[in-house]
């Protein structure tokens, strides 16, 4: 999960004149921390942390898919991407799967 880029952040602010850091940071901690989360096992906790992210955003940045859309259509592809990371894993003799 990548943070909220500052010109989004700006944005939001701009058009949420309630809205602080504080909130901003609240929702992307609560993101980051849903996404390491196993689905199967933590699936109470994930509802609990959507439910939490979503009245923040109800409440304090109701345009926030808007922004970050509007953001997203003006940005070009190669800098919301992040870099490819290739990983070869190697079993030693007598791991499941191994030689």
């Amino acid at each position: 999960m990548e943070p909220i880029r500052p010109e989004v952040r700006r944005e939001l602010m701009r058009a949420n004149p309630e809205l602080t850091d504080s909130d901003i940071d609240r929702y992307e901690r609560l993101t980051s921390r849903r996404f390491m989360l196993d689905p199967d096992a933590d699936r109470e906790e994930i509802r609990r942390i959507d439910e939490e992210r979503e009245r923040l955003v109800r409440a304090r940045m109701p345009r926030l898919a808007e922004i970050e859309n509007a953001f997203n259509a003006r940005t070009p592809s190669v800098e919301r991407t992040s870099p490819r990371v290739e990983v070869e894993f190697k079993l030693k003799p007598g791991e499941a799967g191994g030689p």
